[in-house]
């Protein structure tokens, strides 16, 4: 009887563990906005059960999702694109100063949200070549940025002045706008002017 209760346990402790692992195995795998309905695809299983293991399937289209590029020019100095997703476009573009602007998207009819989202794009006229950050970076076009600590956005550097351009958005991602794909989209493309 104890023999028996012994291996009850273990098989509940395997299949529970099993469950588990598979729960996080399914978290782990990437996701992506379906272009035909705007919402998240994806997970482990998704994948193994259409045979999409090899990765080529995915990010075909740096602009999965959206349904053209804007180019931000109003600030002197730099430019860069910015995506717009369908229900999403470009409500206002408002000026705070001469160096600060923000960009606010429409809200799609079916979607609530206390705040729409947002680009809130800064120019700050100091010095700041910061190369010798270990998480700096050089995107495309040869413009060192990294990560903002604590919020979606990026600063970008040069000798004269840096930009931080940062994403307002909260539960957007399954509702068509794609704040990775927004961000990569900026990054890529921002540059300064000569």
């Amino acid at each position: 009887m104890i023999k028996k209760m012994k291996l009850l346990i273990i098989i509940i402790a395997i299949a529970v563990i099993s469950v588990l692992c598979f729960l996080v195995f399914l978290k782990k795998c990437p996701e992506y906005v379906n272009p035909k309905t705007g919402h998240m695809a994806g997970g482990c299983f998704f994948f193994w059960q259409k045979g999409y293991w090899s990765g080529e399937y995915l990010f075909k289209d740096d602009n999965v999702g959206a349904v053209g590029t804007k180019t931000f020019s109003e600030i002197s100095g730099f430019t860069f694109e910015y995506p717009v997703f369908n229900g999403w476009e470009v409500k206002e573009i408002n000026k705070v100063s001469e160096n600060e602007y923000y960009i606010k998207f429409n809200v799609p009819r079916d979607v609530e949200l206390y705040m729409p989202p947002q680009l809130n794009i800064k120019k700050i006229n100091e010095s700041s070549k910061q190369t010798d950050n270990l998480w700096i970076k050089k995107n495309v076009n040869g413009v060192w940025y990294s990560e903002l600590s604590g919020l979606m956005g990026y600063g970008f550097f040069s000798n004269d002045f840096r930009v931080i351009i940062t994403l307002v958005s909260g539960g957007v991602e399954e509702k068509g706008f794609s704040n990775l794909v927004a961000l990569n989209k900026i990054i890529d493309s921002f540059k300064f002017n000569q």
